[in-house]
């Protein structure tokens, strides 16, 4: 635990991401500071523990798990690799119009606007277009 002011802090180091968590503890007593310190730690590590990400994930790293976890379809026999080439080429089409390292938490309803476009330029037909939204549609509700 550290000050800033009067008011204490405490700053967690999180491995797995490689960063530090730092939250005030809004107190300057130090008994009190100690208390939420000790809570706040707890918590931390129980999240960390249970595979939470603190600082949230990228769109980059969600396309990849999205793609591994449709691939296990394709190896199971769910989906043929032809449905799987559709869905791996919508992805590509979404990172050409976002970066992978923007955060998810970032993105509204209005953020693939412009992916939308360009499909709209490449396809002149809209059932196309209708199934490649519902491919990013369920990208994003899966996880």
């Amino acid at each position: 635990m550290s000050r800033s002011g009067d008011v204490y802090q405490c700053r967690i180091w999180v491995p797995d991401e490689r960063k530090y968590v730092r939250k005030s503890l809004k107190t300057t007593d130090q008994a009190t500071a100690k208390q939420r310190g000790e809570k706040l730690i707890l918590e931390t590590l129980s999240d960390v523990a249970s595979g939470r990400k603190l600082f949230g994930i990228i769109l980059g790293d969600l396309v990849d798990k999205f793609l591994d976890y449709r691939w296990k379809d394709v190896e199971n026999g769910t989906i043929t690799e032809a449905p799987f080439n559709t869905i791996q080429s919508q992805c590509r089409a979404l990172l050409r119009t976002k970066p992978r390292s923007v955060k998810i938490a970032e993105l509204d309803e209005n953020s693939f606007h412009e992916w939308r476009q360009i499909q709209l330029k490449k396809s002149t037909r809209e059932l196309s277009l209708i199934q490649a939204c519902a491919i990013v549609s369920a990208k994003f509700c899966a996880y």
